[in-house]
């Protein structure tokens, strides 16, 4: 009664999260004869780890359930047999994966393991969702690393240079995040390397996803490895074209304390660095005013002419500008850093604790449809470009999860030596435990005032002497909107 009162004072206190689980079923047979192999062992292996296991049937016939989503290999053996071992079987949360094996008559003194790659069926049996799941070596192929832009190869899915995704028309903000089962606000803070897998889900969605009114995306990280492994991955376009896009990728995974040569605690770290010179290229022609034009226009902004004083800007011509390919003073520089830590603490508890912090900064030039700019609009690209703004955005998650398995499941098999050695009532059951936190900020700030907030908009008690300036129009060139005299001058109404 005490842990089943502790079990229903931890439901009611906790925010539930949804975590779908996969399932992984078939059969396993004589491949001769065809008849239904009983008692054989099913394994499945991650990373070289052994995650779980169960036995078959009589009938031939296995189910493994709470299994979390990602990228498994399944073997199948029984003594006097070959044993089989499929690799790469996709299994997805929510979804029954099916999987059947035929063993074959072994040699009296050949061991042999028959090792083959998992395809998945045309035909999902039970799928009652639109979508797609992408696997981390479909991420890997791609040319694009951006979780937003990986999600949008799922037919139905349309995002504009990276930004919030729409799926089937709906609006961005219906769009809901999965991070390892967890809602976050933001997928990017995981990079394209520490994808195991990606689901997408844009129609068809289970009552579970109360929260989402246009489509899902649910992203499963890497986990640790059996034994100690390490990567790095480098990427750079800095000498073939002017846009600068440079990738450095790393990760360190392995074991921490072992048992039986099997890891109960393992860890993953990870890190990438990513800078961009221009990560929006233009696909019209960029021209910039040359450095040496903008200090003399800084230096004399009023010239006289002819006995008036007119701005010095008039004089400007086309020797005055460059065309330049990348923009100027539009870097973006991020740093992604993760950490997962998995323990077995026992054959039906795990802890998972992991997290990631991201920090990103760059220099744009503001557009005039950006709302959440203070800044002035794009037109001053042609002068003011050595003053494009700062934006900063940082943000930071952590995740711990705990799953407990009640009664026999996994390689506890009720049958043993074809005899019941269990009166449990129980079986497959468990809860999960998930304890959440997530902080996202973004800040944009001038490039000359920064974060001195009260430079902003106060110039303080000055003397100022007003001349007036002559403006000379051209009526028979300019084309643009109309010309008013308004208070003694002549005024160009016009978008630049």
């Amino acid at each position: 009664m005490k842990k089943l009162f502790t079990l229903l004072v931890l439901f009611f206190v906790s925010k539930v999260f949804i975590v779908a689980q996969a399932t992984l079923e078939g059969s396993i047979k004589d491949n001769e004869s065809g008849d239904p192999l009983d008692f054989a062992y099913i394994a499945i292996y991650k990373n070289g780890n052994l995650i779980t296991g169960t036995q078959s049937d009589i009938d031939g016939n296995y189910v493994i359930s709470n299994v979390d989503n990602g990228t498994y290999d399944v073997e199948a053996k029984m003594f006097g047999y070959t044993t089989e071992r499929k690799t790469k079987v996709v299994l997805a949360g929510g979804k029954i994966t099916r999987l059947d094996f035929k063993l074959s008559l072994e040699g009296v003194l050949m061991q042999e393991v028959v090792i083959t790659e998992y395809k998945a069926p045309l035909i999902d049996i039970d799928n009652t969702t639109t979508g797609a799941t992408v696997t981390a070596e479909k991420i890997q192929s791609l040319p694009s690393k951006d979780v937003k832009a990986i999600a949008a190869t799922t037919a139905g899915v349309s995002t504009i240079d990276g930004s919030d995704i729409s799926m089937r028309g709906g609006r961005t903000s219906g769009t809901i995040y999965y991070i390892d089962g967890v809602p976050v606000n933001d997928a990017s803070l995981i990079p394209h390397s520490e994808i195991d897998q990606m689901q997408v889900i844009t129609g068809g969605l289970e009552a579970k996803y109360g929260d989402a009114t246009g489509g899902l995306i649910s992203l499963t990280t890497k986990g640790p490895s059996q034994r100690t492994a390490g990567g790095v991955e480098v990427e750079t376009s800095q000498y073939l074209d002017p846009y600068g896009y440079n990738l450095v990728s790393a990760y360190l995974s392995g074991p921490i304390i072992k048992r039986d040569g099997r890891s109960v605690l393992g860890y993953r770290l990870s890190g990438q660095y990513k800078y961009i010179k221009d990560s929006d290229p233009s696909a019209v022609v960029n021209y910039y005013a040359k450095q040496s034009v903008i200090d003399e226009l800084e230096a004399e902004p009023v010239t006289d002419y002819k006995g008036s004083k007119v701005s010095s800007g008039l004089f400007l011509n086309g020797d005055d500008v460059e065309n330049v390919s990348a923009a100027i003073n539009e870097p973006v520089q991020t740093i992604d850093v993760n950490v997962k830590i998995d323990a077995q603490i026992t054959k039906n508890l795990d802890v998972s604790l992991s997290g990631g912090l991201r920090s990103n900064n760059q220099r744009y030039l503001p557009s005039t449809n950006d709302n959440s700019s203070s800044f002035s609009s794009k037109s001053w690209a042609l002068l003011n470009y050595n003053n494009n703004p700062y934006y900063y955005e940082d943000g930071y998650r952590a995740n711990l999860r705990i799953r407990h398995k009640l009664g026999k499941q996994g390689i506890d098999n009720l049958v043993e030596d074809g005899e019941n050695k269990s009166n449990s009532l129980i079986r497959n059951a468990y809860y999960t435990i998930n304890v959440a936190y997530e902080k996202y900020k973004t800040k944009t700030e001038d490039f000359t005032h920064k974060d001195n907030l009260f430079d902003y908009g106060y110039y303080g008690s000055q003397n100022v002497e007003y001349e007036k300036v002559v403006t000379t129009v051209d009526t028979s060139v300019w084309k643009g909107r109309g010309i008013k005299y308004i208070n003694g001058s002549f005024s160009r109404f016009c978008r630049l």
